[in-house]
């Protein structure tokens, strides 16, 4: 009978709710708050919050401005120029004339970011015009690093330096941002040891990462050494993803020079897991998906000819390829994604791109798969994904609730992928159907599926019980409970059994039916036998006396409350049901006890 934790939501009610009844002297510390919450990784309850409390642009144009650039500079800090872009666009009538031009240089930055490095330029050249005179010098200098920076995008490297030079001629700027820009624009030159010495003394993260690149391209330090220095640097507080990046790129550029492989390899996959969260079109360095697949053609090639292997004889290949697989996975991947790519034989192809798949584990390999598939110009649209890639991706979707992809990834999918059971599928895309918004097709793929069955295993029922928690979710208790009680009607496994009622419980109480989800939740308590007292059975009991004592049956809610606290030595649950059984008698003429905290269900496993 574990503690309840709070429900997420709960935080952002109670912030919200101390936003609403603070005093109006507390506005600035709202924003100060807010942007605290997005520093510390809650950008999207700080979002809510001001989509909330945002002042009227109509009755304070002020405060509207300086709370809208507190939401562009989250989306700043999550790298999603795009998000920058599709807001200011979309500005509000009225707003203050200082705030335009802000607004109009931020829009010119996320262009060039996002790589639309002439659109900057032209909203740039508007807004030199547009200005008066006197309030002109105030903007110009940034406006024209951003040129600069839009010429680096498009890969206009002789305008990129000369635009340099005029600026530095007119200025004579000896700023640390304006050598930061100079040295990017010397190393995309060509002019690595110009840059390197621009960079010799100056401090700050994005300068040391910037140095290790010209080091490296001038030839002065070589790839294992710059390996040590990478590691250090990705251990240091304040790492922004887009330098992360760089860096990485700068081990992979260094690696392929030197001929270590497995290291390129390595960390081109470090870049590109990457490339979601840092769209910085200028940056110096720009490994992507093309690029690694490049790599791992010329790596396999490098591991097949050492062994000697003839090119087209795949069997031998994949023998290497499997030999790889437990001790030195980046060399398999390699080679498996050369297979994938030139295999002549369907299925050998298809099997290549499964083995690639199943060896990208974990949260960054998820992320180098949706680039290798989805961001390529060798896939350039879901069609031309193989079907073995997209059930993977498929199944990444669904986990990380990208329903809208996982529909794209889904269409043309009717089979079920070789070595999966096929009712798991079927289960997948009766769940996606739901998730995506057609709940009427996807039930009735769901009960269809379960209808064919005589019986179900344990795993099936697991894997059903996902879906019945969709439909919780979507507040479908009715057509929940329907489900489940046919599923219950496959199984004699103890515990699918068990946790089935329990669920149909839940969908009974949020349909405002106490008694019946406590005779439910009991049922669930006493399996597999009647006087059991596991964790399950206790927490079970506990949502039965919560339920009737919702029915008004108090002296029957208080008898389980007491029967839970005679088995229960740890104080705090003890605190649980003492706080239990006091709110019962606030609710009737039962004797008072001592207050405590809430009590939880059983984990999902979603």
């Amino acid at each position: 009978m574990p503690l309840k934790t709070p429900k997420p939501r709960s935080w952002g009610w109670l912030l919200a709710a101390l936003l609403v009844f603070a005093p109006p002297a507390f506005a600035d510390v709202q924003l100060d708050e807010i942007s605290r919450l997005a520093r510390e990784g809650t950008p999207h309850l700080a979002v809510r919050i001001l989509d909330e409390h945002q002042p009227s642009v109509q009755t304070d144009p002020t405060a509207w401005a300086r709370w809208e650039r507190e939401r562009i500079s989250i989306y700043q800090l999550q790298g999603d120029s795009h998000a920058v872009l599709t807001r200011l666009r979309r500005l509000p009538r009225k707003v203050p004339a200082d705030f335009v031009v802000w607004a109009e240089t931020t829009m010119s930055e996320a262009e060039v970011n996002t790589g639309q490095g002439r659109s900057a330029r032209e909203r740039l050249a508007r807004l030199v015009w547009g200005q008066p005179r006197e309030s002109l010098a105030a903007h110009l200098v940034a406006w024209r690093r951003l040129i600069i920076r839009s010429y680096l995008t498009e890969g206009r490297i002789e305008d990129a330096q000369a635009a340099m030079l005029r600026y530095q001629l007119d200025y004579g700027d000896s700023s640390e941002e304006w050598k930061l820009l100079r040295a990017r624009v010397l190393v995309r030159a060509g002019r690595a040891e110009e840059a390197e010495r621009l960079l010799k003394d100056l401090p700050g993260l994005e300068a040391r990462v910037l140095r290790l690149l010209a080091s490296s391209r001038s030839g002065h330090i070589r790839a294992d050494k710059l390996n040590a220095r990478v590691e250090r640097l990705l251990q240091q507080q304040g790492l922004e993803p887009a330098l992360a990046y760089q860096l990485w790129g700068t081990l992979a550029e260094a690696a392929r020079r030197d001929g270590n492989g497995e290291m390129w390899i390595t960390a081109l996959e470090h870049a590109v897991a990457l490339v979601h969260r840092t769209l910085v079109a200028d940056s110096p360095v720009q490994p992507d998906a093309d690029v690694l697949w490049t790599a791992y053609e010329t790596y396999a090639q490098e591991l097949a000819n050492a062994q000697q292997l003839l090119v087209g004889n795949h069997p031998a290949w994949f023998a290497l390829a499997d030999s790889l697989v437990d001790k030195q996975p980046t060399r398999a991947r390699a080679v498996y994604a050369y297979l994938a790519l030139n295999a002549d034989d369907g299925p050998a192809s298809e099997e290549a791109h499964h083995q690639l798949v199943d060896l990208h584990a974990g949260e960054r390999g998820a992320q180098v798969l949706r680039q290798l598939y989805l961001k390529s110009g060798r896939f350039p649209d879901v069609e031309s994904i193989p079907r073995a890639a997209r059930y993977g991706l498929v199944e990444q979707a669904v986990g990380e609730r990208d329903i809208v992809l996982a529909s794209r990834l889904m269409a043309g999918l009717d089979q079920a992928p070789t070595g999966t059971d096929a009712m798991a599928w079927s289960l997948q895309r009766a769940r996606v159907q739901i998730l995506g918004g057609h709940q009427t097709r996807g039930i009735a793929m769901l009960r269809e599926l379960i209808a064919t069955r005589e019986s179900l295993s344990p795993e099936m029922v697991e894997r059903a019980n996902q879906v019945i928690f969709d439909l919780q979710t979507l507040g479908e208790h009715q057509t929940a409970y329907d489900i489940s009680s046919e599923i219950l009607g496959r199984t004699s496994d103890a515990r699918a059994v068990r946790e089935l009622q329990f669920w149909m419980a839940d969908s009974l109480a949020a349909m405002g039916r106490p008694v019946a989800a406590a005779r439910l939740y009991l049922r669930s308590a006493m399996v597999p036998e009647p006087h059991a007292m596991d964790a399950w059975a206790q927490t079970a009991r506990y949502r039965a006396a919560e339920a009737l004592g919702e029915a008004g049956l108090r002296d029957d809610a208080r008898f389980l409350y007491e029967g839970l606290l005679a088995v229960t030595e740890e104080p705090d649950r003890q605190a649980v049901l003492r706080r239990a059984i006091q709110q019962l008698w606030l609710k009737g003429d039962l004797a008072p006890v001592k207050l405590g905290h809430q009590v939880q269900a059983p984990a999902r496993q979603r």
